[in-house]
């Protein structure tokens, strides 16, 4: 088990962290669930920066499974430049804790580290509050160079329908990768079990596959 200042980092699932303060980035086809997963352990504002002409939808009734909608700050913007700055100014504020930003193009060098710049001043400016994360959920698979943490994550073949005493649940899989941290660099199985009265348990196993580093 590790052992970690839990002010300084986000346990989104058992013994998987973010740290605060930090820019990281999720790739894969199922980015946006892992969005969510982390965003469900958030307990103040969040905010979701997305283009406008966008083809990727957030539903309300997928994220309330996961987000308070009430604590969900959605920015559509005009274009790749206007998120990052959008991203920015939200992590510059520390009006929201946790800031996300779709991408569907490489950034520079430069934005990132304005971007980590930015977690910095909020940090020195609020003494009070824990420092602000920002997440880059992009589109494609390319390295962003400067991020604190690269995730990788994709459906796993497997959803089942399940019977139990409480009722019948959906069983959804996914595919987890970390190949870069300064904690942990492995795979996963995420596995999310949804239940008709509504409860919903997600929980979290080594992949018994060999991890290959990119």
């Amino acid at each position: 088990m590790l052992h970690l200042d839990r002010s300084e980092y986000i346990e989104f699932l058992p013994n998987l962290f973010l740290k605060r303060g930090k820019i990281h980035q999720i790739t894969g086809s199922a980015r946006f669930i892992l969005a969510l997963i982390i965003g469900n352990v958030i307990q103040d504002q969040i905010t979701w920066v997305r283009l406008e002409r966008s083809n990727e939808i957030l539903y309300p009734e997928g994220v309330s499974d996961w987000i308070t909608l009430s604590n969900l700050i959605i920015v559509n913007t005009e274009n790749e430049e206007e998120s990052l700055w959008v991203m920015e100014e939200f992590l510059k504020s520390g009006v929201s804790s946790l800031v996300f930003c779709q991408l569907n193009k490489l950034p520079k060098y430069v934005n990132l580290r304005r971007l980590t710049l930015s977690t910095k001043k909020a940090k020195e400016e609020n003494n009070s509050i824990l420092p602000p994360t920002g997440i880059i959920l992009s589109s494609f698979d390319h390295l962003i160079s400067g991020v604190e943490s690269r995730w990788n994550i994709k459906p796993y073949p497997n959803q089942r329908i399940f019977s139990e005493d409480n009722g019948f649940f959906l069983e959804d899989k996914w595919s987890l990768i970390c190949n870069k941290s300064r904690i942990i660099e492995s795979s996963w199985i995420v596995e999310s079990k949804k239940f008709l009265n509504g409860k919903k348990i997600v929980e979290v196993s080594r992949n018994s596959e060999k991890y290959v580093k990119d």
